[in-house]
């Protein structure tokens, strides 16, 4: 990408593409009295020690982002199904808004499973060069490994894997949402499945109406798409980056 700015005219040096494990040379940049402003997109553990080390320097921070959907009985089913399945397993879900949680209301929720499982099964798995792939392989076998204990924790914890989720070498094959009677309210505090989601829907619940989801909702931190037919309650109650 800097030798493309620099043949279209951008002066050598002016931009500098540093690469190597966050770990290795984060500190270091943070550190660095030439780097006069940092910018992060990651974990909210990672940007408040960079918050920390930064001193002086100003600093842009976009953390920790655990992206939920509400579906409510008024929907557009057609449209909230092709939307969730697509921010879902874009870049086999390695986006930082990624849908991770959807949260279905009662009277729909055998619907709306029906068509998600539907449309996911069609999605094309390949290489993430080919023009008809739509999941590949995730960046290391390390992350997909992670990704497979946290459906085996939602199973554990009484979800139903409806199909999908099996791993072969780095890559995932997508994980429909998991179906369970357990309200989200009695849901384990701490499971990743549902308060700390990979990129992919492994948790779905099943609510009445919206006053019963958004406590489960703002339990973290989230920018939440919803669909615009009753959002204004939860625009009063919900803290979140976006909505």
């Amino acid at each position: 990408m800097a030798r493309i700015f620099e043949e279209c005219g951008l002066p050598a040096g002016a931009l500098n593409v540093v690469t190597g494990p966050g770990g290795a040379i984060g500190d270091m940049l943070v550190f660095d009295s030439r780097v006069a402003m940092v910018t992060f997109t990651g974990s909210v553990d990672v940007g408040l020690r960079i918050r920390n080390l930064a001193g002086m320097k100003r600093v842009t921070l976009e953390l920790g982002s655990n992206s939920a959907v509400i579906v409510e009985d008024d929907a557009d089913l057609d449209e909230a199904v092709l939307r969730c399945v697509a921010g879902s397993f874009a870049h086999s879900g390695q986006v930082c808004i990624s849908v991770q949680r959807i949260y279905v209301n009662a009277k729909i929720r055998n619907e709306f499973t029906e068509r998600f499982v539907e449309r996911a099964r069609k999605l094309h798995i390949g290489h993430p060069h080919s023009s008809d792939t739509d999941v590949s392989s995730l960046i290391t076998e390390g992350e997909a490994r992670r990704v497979e204990s946290w459906i085996a924790e939602a199973v554990e914890a009484g979800a139903k894997l409806v199909s999908g989720g099996a791993r072969t070498g780095s890559t995932i094959e997508p994980g429909r949402p998991s179906a369970t009677s357990r309200p989200a309210r009695r849901w384990p505090r701490g499971r990743r499945s549902v308060r700390w989601s990979a990129s992919m829907p492994t948790g779905r619940s099943t609510r009445r109406s919206p006053k019963s989801t958004i406590p489960t909702m703002a339990s973290r931190p989230a920018s939440i798409p919803v669909t615009f037919t009753r959002p204004f309650e939860a625009a009063r109650r919900v803290h979140v980056g976006g909505l």
